[in-house]
């Protein structure tokens, strides 16, 4: 994902807006490429999962 823009807002006394613009396309082209997104596996010494 690429961010193009940020913007931020302060409306006093204690909000804050964060406002993120992305590069559609680039999100869109992404899509199509596909993923391979799965959690990491640790292993202890003895061979175990170690969990997180």
């Amino acid at each position: 994902m690429k961010i193009t823009r940020i913007e931020t807002l302060l409306v006093p006394p204690r909000w804050l807006f964060c406002r993120v613009e992305i590069d559609e396309a680039a999100v869109r082209r992404a899509d199509q490429a596909g993923h391979t997104w799965r959690n990491p596996v640790w292993r202890h010494d003895d061979g175990g999962t170690a969990e997180w």
